[in-house]
This record gives C-alpha cells, sequence and structure tokens, in this order.
C-alpha cells in the first residue's frame, strides 16, 4: 500500500508542470483568437459598410426601382391567383357530388338486378 501511495504522489509534479504547460498553450491560442476577432469584426463591419452602399445604390437606381415595383405586382398577382384557386378548390369540394351519384348508381343497379331476376324466375299460375 505505502508503495502505491508513494509512486502516485511521485507523478504529481509531472501532472503539475503538463497542466502549467497545458494552460500556456490554451492563454496563447487565446490571444492568437482574440487577436483574429478584432481583424474578423473590422471586416464585418467593412462588408456591412459595402453592403449598405450597394443597397443605397440599388434604390437610387431607376431600372430597380422598376423591377422592385415589377416584383411587387408580381407578388401581388401571386397572392391572388392563390386565393382565387382556394376558393374554387373549396366551392369545388362543397358542389361535389360524385360520392352521391356512385351511391345511386349502385341502388339502381341493385334494384335492375332483383327486378331481372324476378322476371327470369317463371310466373306461379293460379
Amino acid at each position: 500500500y505505502e508503495v502505491d501511495m508513494a509512486d502516485k504522489y511521485d507523478l504529481v509534479d509531472e501532472m503539475r508542470s503538463k497542466g502549467e504547460a497545458r494552460l500556456k498553450g490554451l492563454e496563447s491560442r487565446k490571444a492568437s483568437l482574440e487577436m483574429r476577432l478584432s481583424a474578423l469584426r473590422q471586416q464585418v463591419g467593412f462588408l456591412k459598410l459595402r453592403h449598405e452602399g450597394k443597397r443605397q445604390e440599388l434604390t437610387d437606381d431607376r431600372a430597380a426601382a422598376g423591377l422592385e415595383q415589377q416584383e411587387q405586382k408580381m407578388r401581388q398577382f401571386a397572392q391572388t391567383l392563390y386565393a382565387l384557386q382556394s376558393f374554387i378548390t373549396q366551392k369545388s369540394s362543397e358542389s361535389d357530388y360524385r360520392g352521391e351519384m356512385g351511391a345511386c348508381l349502385e341502388m339502381a343497379g341493385s334494384i335492375n338486378k332483383i327486378l331481372q331476376e324476378q322476371t327470369q324466375r317463371p310466373m306461379p299460375m293460379a
């Protein structure tokens, strides 16, 4: 038991040095990532400014404004088309009598079959 304990505690200094080395490595990596973060934030800010400038150019451009109006009209027409198609589908389903027609034809067929069977049977003479 004492030998096991001595061996286990002999490794404490080695583990401590490994932990400190890892900590230093992580701290240096943190510093480099923070520098990258700063650079990336600057790039994002620059790209946002460029994007806003392009958006303003599009807003000022007559052709772009015309296209925007045409796109708005197309969206309105698409909404109207969808509303009309939904209305037509709803009304079609409300006035769909195929199920009732099928049931009636089935009953008529059954009645016809019964009548045919009755006419084929000989009539009893009285």
